[in-house]
């Protein structure tokens, strides 16, 4: 068996004494003095019918909190958090993000206002109206003073996205914010531009908070992207209320993303998972997803180009897959019927010697996808699950899993921790009860034993925390 104790930083036992086997262990112990009130009394008579007693003392000497790691379940790290270092991406593949910053701060520097024809700036203010979310006051509004001479324009743009993009050759973006009036209804150019051209539409602008929205098909030679608010002096003066504005890979036809709200950088996208649950129509922002007290869950994966490459994570500890059966899952989502890519979920080796492979049922509603194989017993190697695109679109996925046994279990959620496999516990449980020895690397608590003999271990779970046990090692010595 393979161990990993990289982020496993305190003690280790080797069982039995001298052995191969290494248990690690996440938390150090607590080092207990030994006591004197557990004298046992023994009374026996020798073969010449002389009474003898003998008195033992059972000290306990130090107690171990341990993280217990089941045979079943999740054996991923951050399995609803695609963006850690835990999983590789492919250089194919995106984890989206909103790539506008400050999406809700309408006046500070990454938002400039500027005009042209000898105009007035634009000028933009913050917590001046209530929010889409209800929030009072968390809205921002621009102020177009328009006025003579007729060549006037104004404008109120962020510039310098392309930085944060990870391509941006020949692909789609979409830009989306909030609007509305206080009264009436206005017209404003809502633009995403590259530096070879500008897609733009005339939003019309109600007393309604309304999501509007604009895509362009970046240019294959394209190095900059920027967004704008325009407004021409023939159309007059006007005061525009904005918030949530996002930028995010896709088209205009397809489902905008959740709102995702950013400060000083890009976000990963936060999307409604299949456990999610709207807030209650009485709430403000409801039908846009917003106000629900449960967390978006699920990512957008961006699949830039038609390759093999995808997300994927080998076991860590190892698990020397010979001769046993995994089985990985994943739900999808499609974004929108016009991007969606082409995706494999597969099961195997690190190096594809044994991969068993199936394509992921990405559609309009959430669907779990499973695909398992049963190792060679000759097979030395790890275990690893992988996403893979083969045809370049934009998708979601929530609750990657994978687990020991042929057939797909319930969804267990897991994040950074990583434990040992349970063969190494049920080892180290055996070995305790037959009172083998075990050693302890470190100086104090290997001092303390050796004068004293292991007799018993006491396992038991805590009350405190799910999947925690304490070990108590007790040991006799004669009087």
């Amino acid at each position: 068996m393979s161990l990993n104790a990289s982020n496993l930083k305190f003690h280790k036992i080797v069982y039995p004494s001298g052995g191969a086997n290494v248990l690690y262990f996440n938390m150090p112990p607590f080092n207990r003095s030994p006591h004197n009130d557990k004298v046992i009394r023994h009374d026996a008579f020798s073969t010449a019918g002389k009474r003898q007693s003998v008195f033992q003392r059972a000290d306990e000497l130090l107690s171990l909190p341990m993280r217990f790691i089941d045979i079943i379940g999740n054996h991923l790290s951050w399995s609803e958090e695609f963006e850690q270092a835990d999983w590789t991406k492919g250089a194919n593949l995106a984890i989206g993000k909103n790539y506008i910053i400050q999406s809700e701060t309408f006046d500070n520097a990454a938002w400039t206002p500027s005009s042209s024809g000898g105009g007035t700036d634009p000028t933009p203010a913050n917590n001046t109206n209530d929010a889409p979310d209800g929030i009072v006051n968390g809205a921002g509004e621009i102020d177009f003073t328009i006025g003579p001479p007729a060549a006037e324009t104004a404008h109120f743009t962020q510039s310098g996205i392309h930085v944060r993009l990870p391509d941006i050759t020949s692909q789609t973006v979409t830009f989306s914010v909030w609007m509305r009036v206080a009264s009436g209804s206005e017209t404003i150019w809502q633009r995403l531009s590259d530096n070879t051209g500008t897609s733009e539409i005339n939003q019309t602008i109600t007393t309604t908070w309304t999501r509007f929205r604009v895509t362009r098909a970046l240019d294959s030679g394209a190095t900059a992207v920027f967004v704008q608010f325009r407004v021409k002096a023939t159309e007059g003066a006007k005061k525009i209320f904005l918030w949530g504005a996002q930028l995010e890979y896709g088209l205009s036809t397809d489902d905008l993303a959740d709102y995702t709200p950013t400060i000083a950088a890009a976000v990963e996208l936060k999307i409604a998972d299949p456990f999610w649950l709207a807030a209650d129509s009485s709430f403000a922002g409801a039908a846009d997803g917003l106000n629900s007290r449960l967390p978006k869950r699920a990512r957008q994966l961006v699949f830039l180009e038609s390759t093999l490459l995808g997300l994927s994570q080998s076991l860590n500890p190892v698990i020397e897959a010979g001769g046993l059966s995994f089985t990985g899952s994943a739900w999808s989502k499609q974004k929108g019927s016009t991007s969606t890519p082409t995706v494999n979920i597969n099961v195997g080796n690190p190096s594809d010697e044994e991969v068993a492979s199936k394509a992921m049922s990405v559609s309009a509603s959430w669907v779990r996808d499973s695909i398992s194989l049963q190792f060679l017993s000759s097979n030395v190697a790890n275990a690893r699950i992988k996403i893979a695109g083969q045809v370049a679109g934009t998708m979601y996925l929530f609750g990657a899993q994978l687990e020991k046994g042929f057939s797909q279990q319930m969804y267990q959620l897991k994040g950074s921790f990583r434990g040992n496999p349970i063969d190494a516990w049920k080892d180290f449980y055996d070995d305790a009860l037959q009172g083998n020895s075990f050693d302890f690397y470190e100086d104090a608590f290997k001092a303390s034993f050796t004068t004293y003999h292991l007799t018993q271990k006491i396992f038991r779970p805590t009350r405190i925390v799910k999947d925690f046990y304490s070990l108590t090692l007790q040991a006799r010595k004669e009087l």
